[in-house]
């Protein structure tokens, strides 16, 4: 296709993000290199904002490029329910950067699908449970991962850890995908583990106040 084809292709078929759709004139850009691009009739353009801001090692960098190849030679996309290698790669890279009390990583599509991520404090059977709550954009728990508890060994402690409820399910992992400020209930919609029912229903209280807050933040 030549510029003016990709011109007019681009105005008929696409509906092009913060701009008013009358009257579009958009740069049909061939290529791209370090902090530069270039239309179809060779004019260069220094890019002075990384496109999106997601360009940020610049046009054609080559270890990028070649990760890519190297990754859609293997597979392109497997669901994060999976494990793959490059993810888990990734995530203790991420993890490695942070400060300790952030033990894991939810990858997301853009921010707006990130939501929020709260600390949240709520009473357990021996003291406080501190723990991080992620919620997305439609208002569900992501996950959630204690930071720092008083429960006790053997019994509150399988709680925070995240071991097999009386379902058969982790115990913190039940919470993904419940929205619904109030709506979780301990012995209802969330499982216990046996004997440690106080310890279950200080996350529980977390859960519903981050969905709570998220509410309100909109």
């Amino acid at each position: 296709m030549n510029a003016t084809e990709i011109k007019t292709n681009h105005t008929k078929y696409n509906l092009q993000s913060w701009s008013k759709q009358g009257g579009l004139n958009p740069i049909p850009v061939e290529r791209g290199e370090g902090i530069y691009f270039w239309d179809y009739d060779g004019n260069r353009y220094t890019d002075m904002s990384s496109q999106l801001v997601n360009l940020n090692v610049g046009f054609g960098c080559r270890p990028i490029i070649d990760a890519i190849k190297e990754q859609a030679e293997k597979f392109c996309f497997v669901g994060p329910s999976y494990a793959c290698e490059s993810r888990s790669k990734l995530a203790e890279m991420v993890v490695g950067l942070m400060p300790d009390n952030i033990a894991k990583v939810f990858f997301t599509n853009g921010g707006a699908d990130a939501g929020y991520v709260m600390k949240i404090s709520a009473s357990g059977s021996q003291g406080t449970i501190v723990m991080m709550v992620g919620v997305d954009a439609n208002k569900a728990i992501t996950g959630i991962s204690v930071v720092s508890h008083s429960e006790t060994s053997g019994i509150g402690t399988k709680v925070v850890g995240n071991e097999l409820n009386a379902a058969g399910v982790p115990v913190l992992d039940q919470f993904v995908g419940m929205s619904g400020a109030g709506s979780l209930v301990v012995g209802k919609t969330v499982t216990p583990i046996s004997g440690a029912t106080v310890s279950t229903k200080g996350i529980n209280m977390g859960a519903n106040a981050a969905l709570a807050v998220a509410e309100v933040l909109g």
